[in-house]
């Protein structure tokens, strides 16, 4: 009789080898540290905030022009005409240099005036009580209006001038 070889076959268990679990981790970690390359966080939001900026330089400036356009071309304000000097837009120190725009623009042509989306200090609660930490100038050799915003992020120069 011949003796019958038994084999013993084990069972196959699913898993990882080390070796595998390895690799995969390097590539999560490597796919990872793109996605913060790519999507920094701190950069973007900056960005967000630099593009507010610009989209409420534009607005005051176009707000600004209106008021021009409804008083056949004189800029109509109770805190006079635009200074020539870089102005801080507020009402807190008018007597040192801020320039009060609320009242000018504020009912009639928009409900709030917006305000830089960081600047500590900035805020709009009413025309008689807010810092909209934006600046505002006319040129005394071209008449052109620009308004800035200074607390600008990453380098950037954000303003609006017509």
């Amino acid at each position: 009789m011949m003796a019958r070889l038994s084999r013993s076959h084990k069972k196959y268990e699913g898993g990882f080898t080390v070796l595998e679990f390895l690799i995969v981790v390097a590539i999560a970690g490597l796919l990872a540290a793109i996605m913060i390359l790519i999507l920094d966080p701190v950069r973007l939001t900056a960005e967000v905030r630099n593009r507010q900026r610009e989209t409420d330089v534009n607005a005051i400036v176009n707000l600004i022009y209106r008021n021009i356009s409804d008083n056949h071309g004189a800029f109509s304000c109770a805190a006079g005409v635009i200074p020539t000097s870089t102005r801080n837009m507020s009402d807190n120190n008018p007597a040192v240099g801020d320039y009060d725009i609320a009242g000018c623009l504020v009912p009639k042509y928009i409900s709030s005036l917006p305000f830089d989306p960081s600047a500590s200090s900035a805020q709009y609660a009413s025309t008689t009580n807010y810092d909209l930490q934006y600046s505002i100038q006319q040129s005394t050799t071209t008449g052109r209006i620009t308004i800035s915003a200074p607390n600008v992020e990453q380098g950037s120069t954000i303003e609006a001038t017509r």
